[in-house]
């Protein structure tokens, strides 16, 4: 293949280059940055290559919307329309790229949401301090539910010896709270 038949490969494409060089921005964005905004951009340059390039396949020159225009004077189709294919646009990309735009919004609306929840629990975005703080409170966790567990061996061994003690533990609580 020579030089001009590559450059007019991609002269005549011009529009599926450009949605997969979109599409590796995206990617690039999802998978090499740390910030999750960042991150939530990336998806969505991501997702609009994609819905540009589903558009794009829906679209072919001259023709028109696929709406068949018949004789409302005739009786009972006795009058026959020949239809051709090839003069009218395919609406199914279009329709389900509606659809993904829609979703796509509303991803995005929830991210944005769980990025503004994240940055008020931990006061950043970024990955890396992300998980430092999230090992830090798991360990700070683990390190009460540790004391707590200690604390409750503690009152059981104390029940066991009083009670081993002939203590009657009804009367102690009735001692308690008269007191």
């Amino acid at each position: 293949m020579s030089k001009y038949n590559v450059i007019d490969f991609l002269i005549g494409h011009f529009n599926v280059v450009a949605y997969i060089v979109l599409m590796m921005i995206g990617l690039y964005a999802m998978t090499g940055k740390t910030n999750l905004v960042k991150k939530l951009v990336g998806m969505n340059i991501f997702q609009w290559s994609i819905i540009l390039f589903f558009v794009s396949l829906g679209a072919k020159r001259g023709a028109t919307i696929p709406i068949v225009r018949g004789n409302s004077h005739s009786a009972h189709g006795s009058e026959q329309l020949i239809l051709e294919a090839v003069h009218y646009a395919n609406p199914l990309p279009h329709v389900l790229m509606l659809t993904a735009i829609v979703v796509g919004v509303a991803t995005t609306g929830v991210a944005l949401a769980l990025l503004l929840r994240i940055y008020k629990q931990y006061g950043t975005l970024e990955e890396d301090e992300l998980l430092e703080k999230m090992e830090e409170c798991e360990k700070a966790l683990n390190e009460r539910d540790s004391e707590r567990t200690h604390e409750t061996e503690a009152k059981a061994r104390l029940m066991t010896e009083l009670e081993a003690l002939g203590v009657d533990m009804s009367t102690l609580e009735d001692t308690a709270l008269s007191e």
